[in-house]
């Protein structure tokens, strides 16, 4: 937030702006014009989601958030000017739409249990080119327009969607959560790695989660949420832990809510879990993709400490007010010994 400030004093007397960049610049610019009440316009150098998205990913007091903006008037993208970008780049932009499975599970699920919205029409919009992105992983390093093509339209998508769901839910659950949790927590032991980079491992963590939870024959057992706040004030500080569970205060289970959802999944587990199953992509596939797409795949990959990345699969929950296979998970009693497989 302090550099969206100074960027609001150095452009005070401009009337609009152009970003020409890539994720910090483009939701730097987004956010102080929106501040200000200018226009903007932006030429991606690389592949992402942000451009086309309404929101912007600004940190504050160590604390990220992804705040409602505005819209870009214009995104003018170049693809001979992205197949020039750092690979890297291209892989975690890839990494990062990749989540598209683990997001739905989470937002479907939640709108089955709380009634929460949901709304299908970016999926049926993705389901155009996502087995396309996933088969041709490997040649988006080749030089080829069409694959970063399909990759480029697949980010766009997925920004444009924020605009007509009213949300970020459909692409943004518990793997963005852990991602958002290693910036936030991991202070002098992050490895400098990105944020699509981190989505795509913890994609690759949600995925093996739900598919250990939801393709069980029988359902988990939930007992009203336990908020660690003592645990995480004496970990992180009182004011950050008091943050946390303000952001998450809306999702905790009461005992009765617990019941209620141990009964209904008694009653049809098989039937609450169909629909999920037939949005999920298999592990496999996503870990192939990502292998393909030259991008990491596990928190030693990423260069993160193993014992931090565990612990940040096991407190991500709280940093949202997102009920998703975390949730389940840790209020199953299922969370700590799942995290300690988390490489």
């Amino acid at each position: 937030v302090e550099g969206v400030e100074e960027l609001r004093h150095l452009t005070r007397h401009a009337e609009a702006l152009v970003a020409v960049g890539s994720g910090t610049i483009n939701d730097s610019v987004k956010y102080a014009t929106f501040l200000d009440g200018k226009s903007y316009c932006v030429f991606p150098t690389s592949a992402m989601n942000a451009y086309s998205a309404p929101t912007a990913s600004i940190a504050e007091d160590g604390f990220k958030k992804s705040i409602s903006a505005h819209t870009a008037r214009g995104v003018f993208y170049d693809l001979e000017v992205i197949s020039g970008c750092p690979p890297r780049l291209i892989s975690a932009a890839f990494a990062d739409v990749v989540c598209r499975t683990t997001s739905q599970v989470d937002w479907l699920m939640a709108h089955k249990l709380f009634g929460r919205s949901y709304d299908d029409t970016p999926y049926l919009l993705l389901a155009y080119d996502e087995g396309r992105l996933l088969d041709d992983a490997a040649r988006l390093h080749g030089g080829e327009i069409e694959p970063l093509a399909v990759l480029t339209r697949v980010c766009a998508l997925m920004g444009i969607a924020t605009c007509f769901t009213g949300s970020t839910h459909f692409g943004s659950m518990a793997e963005h959560m852990i991602s958002h949790s290693i910036d936030m927590f991991a202070g002098e032991r992050h490895p400098g790695s990105s944020h699509g980079e981190q989505v795509g491992v913890a994609t690759l963590t949600v995925s093996a989660l739900q598919n250990r939870i939801l393709a069980a024959d029988r359902p988990p057992v939930l007992q009203a949420t336990e908020m660690p706040e003592a645990a995480l004030a004496a970990r992180f500080g009182a004011d950050r832990a008091a943050t946390m569970a303000g952001q998450s205060s809306g999702k905790l289970l009461d005992a009765a809510t617990a019941e209620r959802i141990n009964r209904l999944w008694q009653d049809d587990w098989a039937g609450f879990v169909a629909p999920l199953r037939a949005v999920m992509l298999p592990l496999q596939r996503l870990w192939r993709g990502l292998s393909e797409a030259e991008a990491p795949r596990t928190a030693e990959e990423l260069g993160l400490d193993v014992e931090l990345y565990q612990e940040v699969v096991r407190i991500a929950r709280f940093t949202r007010d997102r009920y998703s296979i975390l949730d389940v998970a840790g209020d199953s009693g299922l969370l700590d010994d799942f995290s300690q497989s988390c490489h």
